[in-house]
């Protein structure tokens, strides 16, 4: 008697984005700048739902928001889109400059640094960029950190980084999927 082996696919996983590109073979996940306070003071990151926030900012300078380890490996490529406000108490002129990074141990840029156009307004301020991504595989541990760096320009300005406020910072970042 012949014994046949039957065939066994593999478990198929199921992913979720917020948006698809299906004939670029994209899927867009959103995630937040967000921020607690810790003894040392406060700690910005990135998360991947609006679920906190204190109200802090990115202040003038740099400011370093990284996701959380990648559990599985992933890969980015393509434009990410940025949406995100600026908060200033004069109208001296400010920028911001965005770039994507993956730490792996040391840090590397896999985007160019993209500069806004002149931000002249006091007050809140609604913003928008794209950055386009090198395709990067991301291993498990590794991490996706946007550089935020805010010009001095006299008086204050600073990116609200709280989630669930009226003024979130958010990014839609492109991943491959396998269709």
């Amino acid at each position: 008697m012949v014994l046949r082996k039957k065939y066994v696919s593999q478990e198929s996983a199921i992913a979720s984005y917020d948006w698809e590109e299906i004939a670029s073979g994209l899927g867009h996940q959103l995630f937040y700048g967000s921020s607690v306070i810790l003894s040392g003071g406060a700690e910005k990151f990135l998360i991947p739902q609006a679920l906190f926030g204190i109200g802090d900012q990115a202040d003038e300078g740099t400011t370093t928001l990284d996701l959380s380890q990648f559990n599985l490996p992933s890969t980015i490529q393509g434009t990410a889109y940025i949406d995100y406000w600026t908060n200033k108490n004069t109208t001296d002129i400010h920028t911001v400059t965005l770039k994507f990074q993956k730490v792996s141990g040391t840090t590397t840029d896999i985007s160019s640094a993209i500069t806004s156009g002149n931000i002249i307004s006091s007050g809140f301020s609604h913003h928008a960029m794209k950055i386009d991504i090198n395709q990067t595989q991301f291993k498990v541990g590794d991490k996706l950190r946007v550089e935020v760096v805010v010009s001095a320009g006299g008086g204050i300005c600073g990116i609200p980084l709280n989630p669930i406020g009226s003024y979130p910072f958010i990014l839609s970042v492109p991943f491959k999927i396998d269709l």
